[in-house]
């Protein structure tokens, strides 16, 4: 079995000459197990028959809201279909099932701007379907109609985790199965606040949204993770949670030395090299990404790195080969000191 899925009805109907107003009067179904797409809602239904004799050649693909029942016609006569056909239409189905199972999806959280939008953006340049992890609908919405139409918006709240559950069920019946994992949000709010005296409520809502809120988030998905030939979760980290530059005064790290954001960033790291430890006998790779001092809301205008070259890191960790590393640390093909 390739990966459970919902199952969709593939209907046997008879087809009518679109040409006459006549319909045949009876409706074959049968049914077969598909791995879930959009179109879940639909019924997809193969077509063949015949009208007044013409045998209508080929077996079509149509999207159907219902199957209503065929008004009767004793005057439509019908033709067995030749085994030749019978052979042709069902290597098209295997075809097009094939797609689907070969298609790859991935998840970016906090995926409407800045660095989440761009590792988007450039996973769906390399075929990938991605789905634009975000709080705010609208913003959601725009940036995936802007990525174009391998792009769709999915609710993703890192504070509410009853979004994981819901967007974990929402993969599992549209998809069957997850792909990639790119766990981009996260929050800084005592960044160069010293830990001595920076508010604790600012300590917390780092580790509740950069930990405690990404990790139930992969929990949730890590299932539809385990039905991917070659799962991929990509962390994105700090160079800011290393404890080996943290620890070394003459580290040129300026007045980055919050508690709060490093702080998480290092469990962070941490949850990495656990996580991939355990998975370590499976396809699944776990890895921890640094993208760099990138011009984002959090990395201001002063930083050297543009967005696109800040993603490419999250990029090629997502697209690791079956021989890749995992439980690493690492910025672009660099590994970095934990």
């Amino acid at each position: 079995m390739l990966f459970q899925a919902p199952k969709l009805s593939i209907n046997l109907i008879p087809q009518f000459n679109p040409g006459t107003k006549k319909r045949p009067d009876r409706l074959k179904q049968d049914h077969l197990s598909l791995p879930g797409k959009d179109w879940l809602s639909s019924t997809l239904a193969i077509r063949r028959g015949n009208a007044k004799g013409r045998f209508v050649s080929g077996w079509q693909f149509h999207r159907l809201r219902a199957v209503e029942p065929l008004a009767s016609d004793s005057s439509v006569r019908r033709q067995p279909v030749a085994p030749f056909q019978i052979f042709r239409n069902l290597c098209q189905v295997a075809i097009i099932l094939q797609c689907m199972i070969n298609r790859k999806i991935a998840l970016i959280t906090g995926a409407n701007k800045g660095l989440g939008f761009e590792t988007a953006k450039q996973l769906a340049a390399l075929g990938y379907e991605v789905l634009i992890g975000a709080r705010n609908e609208a913003a959601g919405q725009a940036a995936a109609a802007s990525i174009g139409e391998k792009a769709h918006f999915l609710h993703i709240d890192m504070t509410l985790p009853a979004t994981f559950q819901s967007a974990a069920l929402h993969i599992a019946d549209t998809y069957g199965k997850l792909d990639v994992l790119v766990n981009n949000a996260g929050v800084g709010p005592d960044n160069g606040m010293k830990p001595g005296t920076a508010p604790l409520a600012l300590i917390r809502e780092s580790f509740e949204t950069n930990v405690f809120g990404l990790v139930e988030l992969t929990q949730a998905l890590l299932p539809l993770l385990h039905k991917s030939d070659a799962g991929r979760i990509v962390n994105v980290s700090s160079i800011l949670g290393s404890l080996s530059l943290n620890a070394d005064p003459t580290a040129q790290l300026g007045d980055w030395r919050s508690f709060g954001y490093n702080g998480s960033k290092a469990a962070l790291n941490m949850f990495t090299a656990t996580l991939a430890f355990e998975l370590k006998d499976t396809t699944i790779k776990v890895n921890s990404a640094h993208p760099g001092w990138v011009k984002t809301d959090l990395g201001g205008d002063g930083a050297p790195l543009e967005i696109a070259d800040g993603a490419t890191t999250s990029v090629r960790l997502a697209t690791l080969p079956a021989d890749g590393p995992t439980g690493g640390f690492f910025h672009r093909n660099d590994s970095l000191a934990w």
